[in-house]
């Protein structure tokens, strides 16, 4: 390691740590260059787009142009030696809109490059996903050593990626823990909840067709776990400093700690935004095939003990602030992002 690391629950405090997030310029990657960046961190940006990451009225982060996937364990090796960072945190990944082969190559390939260009340099905190677990029967909470069985490309993909790391790092080859995140909301955020909040905010802005609004979505049966986006960031944060042995070969689940029911969510997004429009549900239950978990909370006791972390954004204050701050338009490119469960387009 390259600086000290402050104890895991000091809060804010990476006093001028070096940290590459890669990945920076999408959802999740955008917001841990944010947190690191107000906890201290110097932190540079590292994306295929490049680009000068904004921070929210936070001090300025460096950024840096580069195909991760393309550039293979010798080149990344020189690029993190001539930037010499005590962290990285990988947010890069492929979401729903390609083929198996573009998935792997981000959310597998890309992470075993990593692992075999870091070795027992700088720790690795790799961004996964609640998804990786695959359909759960019951209403247990669902705990970091609960076998994963994923049903999807993605949730394949993603696991692989996991399985990377951990074999290195419990092979004492890297020192990487993953932080397996549930369906994010807040600020931004895409998926369904994105979509729907900016269909609210484009529409306040016209004159209601005769009838009113109709917000036309799939079934929404599913009850699924959901973090803000601010506070997946702090737990990029007490990853990154946490202490030596803390964390390392270790997944640790980073989400709400409930399950929600995703009719109950849109509903209050229709309710907050104060606009006038009427929710149809149509289609057959059982969603789309991107969300085969019909339920799905995280146990978030290991997120407490290791990392002193616990979720701060209510609910309801997410749902708010996506309404200030929809999401932009989907770019199939952005880094993984678990609050994919669109129930219909």
């Amino acid at each position: 390691m390259n600086a000290a690391r402050p104890a895991a629950g000091s809060g804010p405090g990476l006093g001028g740590l070096r940290v590459l997030v890669l990945g920076g310029s999408g959802f999740l990657g955008g917001q841990a260059v944010r947190s690191l960046a107000l906890a201290g961190a110097e932190v540079t940006s590292v994306s295929r787009r490049g680009g000068r990451p904004r921070t929210a009225g936070g001090p300025p982060v460096a950024s840096v142009r580069l195909d991760l996937a393309a550039s293979g364990p010798r080149v990344l090796r020189d690029f993190f030696a001539a930037r010499a960072p005590a962290a990285v945190v990988n947010a890069v990944g492929q979401v729903w809109g390609t083929g198996e082969g573009t998935m792997a190559d981000l959310n597998d390939r890309l992470v075993a490059d990593l692992v075999a260009a870091l070795g027992r340099g700088p720790r690795l905190v790799q961004l996964g996903s609640s998804l990786e677990y695959g359909p759960v029967s019951g209403t247990a909470p669902v705990h970091e050593t609960r076998r994963p069985a994923p049903d999807t490309v993605y949730a394949r993909t993603k696991l692989r990626g996991t399985e990377h790391v951990l074999h290195a790092a419990r092979a004492e080859q890297l020192d990487g823990v993953v932080l397996r995140v549930a369906n994010v909301s807040g600020p931004g955020a895409p998926g369904l909840l994105g979509s729907v909040a900016r269909w609210l905010t484009e529409r306040a802005a016209q004159e209601p067709p005769p009838g009113g609004h109709v917000l036309r979505l799939g079934p929404l049966l599913a009850a699924r776990d959901f973090v803000d986006v601010r506070d997946v960031g702090d737990a990029v944060v007490r990853a990154v400093a946490a202490g030596p042995g803390q964390v390392g070969g270790r997944v640790v689940n980073i989400g709400g700690g409930r399950a929600v029911q995703v009719r109950h969510l849109v509903d209050r997004l229709v309710a907050l935004s104060g606009l006038p429009a009427r929710l149809e549900t149509t289609g057959e239950p059982g969603g789309s095939p991107r969300s085969t978990a019909a339920w799905l909370q995280l146990d978030i006791d290991r997120a407490r003990r290791l990392l002193g972390w616990v979720p701060r954004h209510e609910l309801d204050r997410s749902l708010r602030d996506m309404l200030v701050a929809p999401a932009g338009h989907d770019d199939v490119t952005r880094p993984q992002d678990p609050s994919e469960l669109e129930e219909s387009k």
